[in-house]
């Protein structure tokens, strides 16, 4: 598992904007060349409801990118968990065990990203 905290990276103008003056900024949260190799299998918009868990699973052949829209959510992969937030990402190997579970008053939302190796 691979945390990206959001708020440690800054917002920088988009490509094609006037870089002497800017309307739309970007935090590139995974380049490239840390995309695990493979195709796009799915891109879900997701909801975990408060004080709800996702059970623990795993995906033989399927990494997965989770990016956190809103909330609050306690991330657990292998042996490691960690609480994420709004604006972080998270990147799950294939066949990694994994789970989460909402935390706070809020549902948690986000994205995810499925990509077959």
């Amino acid at each position: 598992m691979k945390i990206i905290r959001g708020k440690d990276i800054k917002f920088i103008p988009v490509a094609h904007e006037d870089p002497k003056d800017p309307g739309a900024f970007k935090k590139v949260l995974l380049k490239k060349e840390e995309l695990p190799a493979g195709r796009i299998q799915m891109i879900n918009w997701a909801k975990l409801l408060v004080g709800r868990t996702m059970r623990e699973h795993t995906h033989e052949n399927m990494e997965e990118i989770f990016v956190v829209l809103a909330g609050s959510v306690l991330f657990r992969a292998g042996d490691r968990q960690e609480v994420v937030e709004a604006g972080d990402a998270i990147l799950v190997n294939a066949r990694e065990a994994h789970e989460m579970t909402a935390q706070g008053k809020n549902e948690v939302v986000y994205i995810v990203i499925g990509i077959v190796t």
